[in-house]
């Protein structure tokens, strides 16, 4: 399982010597990110361009000139959280779009419904589609697929792993061959789970950071203090641990 560990842009270079990276559409304006995850490429890492959407609430057009600037291996369609017609409609758009300008550029396609049924519908629609080459699975996916009654109001890791097994349980059900990447670790302990699912082929986490900040959300632009960024380095070393 390869990781992926999204840093704050004054500390990028903490995450410079692995292999696989997920960069944010929204920070590519930065011209430090863009250089770095850039060079990054020009190394041979594998990257993936993120839409976004949990840092903004709604996904980042990645225009033409975004994905050329970049050039990553993997651009993630457009979701819309909770909005199954819209994501199905638009990540077919998107794909139509990417693979006519640049053919051996991968799709992720990240599922979204407002009920387990609707959930599912789009997560099969992705698993059949020729045009989706990777199915993301975000935290949303347990909200998805519990009926709105007994939705938590703020959902805790095991509520987010319990609904993510439960996707990576069907996709197996159905024999699907593509491989999944866990959009957003909540917690290492998830890395226990997904290790036994053959089809988990990647996961991303800015979990370290956002122990270290005391937030919900990171700070992509707040420089740490040296007590801090010890305890990432501590917090990496670990996670990097669980993934070999």
């Amino acid at each position: 399982m390869k990781l992926m560990i999204n840093a704050p842009i004054p500390h990028l270079d903490l995450v410079s010597h692995l292999s696989h990276h997920l960069a944010l559409a929204h920070l590519l304006k930065n011209e430090e990110y863009l250089d770095f995850y850039r060079k990054q490429r020009e190394k041979g890492a594998y990257i993936i361009l993120d839409n976004g959407v949990v840092e903004t609430g709604s996904p980042h057009q990645l225009d033409k000139s975004k994905v050329e600037a970049l050039h990553p291996r993997e651009v993630v369609a457009p979701d819309y959280l909770h909005d199954a017609e819209r994501t199905c409609f638009e990540s077919a758009k998107f794909a139509g779009l990417i693979k006519s300008e640049f053919p051996s550029m991968k799709v992720m396609c990240v599922p979204q419904g407002d009920s387990p049924r609707e959930y599912l519908i789009c997560l099969k629609t992705f698993a059949n589609a020729p045009w989706c080459d990777v199915i993301g699975v975000g935290k949303t996916a347990s909200l998805a697929l519990t009926p709105k009654e007994a939705r938590p109001a703020q959902p805790i890791p095991s509520f987010v792993v319990a609904g993510r097994h439960r996707v990576l349980t069907y996709l197996l059900e159905l024999r699907v061959k593509k491989p999944v990447h866990i959009l957003g670790l909540s917690h290492p302990n998830e890395l226990r789970v997904y290790s036994a699912f053959p089809n988990v082929r990647s996961v991303d986490t800015s979990w370290c950071f956002r122990v270290v900040q005391g937030r919900q959300m990171v700070d992509f632009h707040e420089q740490l203090s040296p007590d801090q960024l010890a305890k990432v380095k501590e917090l990496m070393t670990f996670l990097e641990s669980m993934c070999k």
